[in-house]
């Protein structure tokens, strides 16, 4: 390879690196847009089930799914665990309509 050629490919590396960098970049901010609008539908889900009397209960409610998810990385659980951790807690199944069969 003469050196124009090894330009040429580490030129193509940097723009590959920046197109990556770039699209995780765009996928936090989807993920971060999708986050928040599930959390303001279950704080309208909390105000539509309690009322104007339950709205005191919307940030902490919201802060313990909050702290519910992130077990997954603090404590390494799978979200199949956390389901299971649910059934067992609880007698509530949680599934998708194409996981019925499970």
């Amino acid at each position: 390879m003469n050196r124009q050629q090894r330009r040429l490919y580490a030129r193509e590396q940097q723009v590959k690196a920046e197109v990556w960098r770039e699209l995780e970049r765009r996928q936090d901010i989807m993920n971060d847009a999708r986050t928040q609008c599930y959390m303001v539908g279950v704080a309208l889900a909390v105000h539509e089930l309690y009322g104007p009397n339950g709205d005191d209960k919307i940030v902490p409610f919201v802060q313990e799914v909050n702290r519910q998810m992130g077990r997954m990385h603090t404590e390494n659980l799978t979200f199949d665990q956390l389901k299971d951790e649910l059934y067992r807690k609880t007698g509530v199944v949680f599934c998708w309509a194409e996981d019925e069969e499970t």
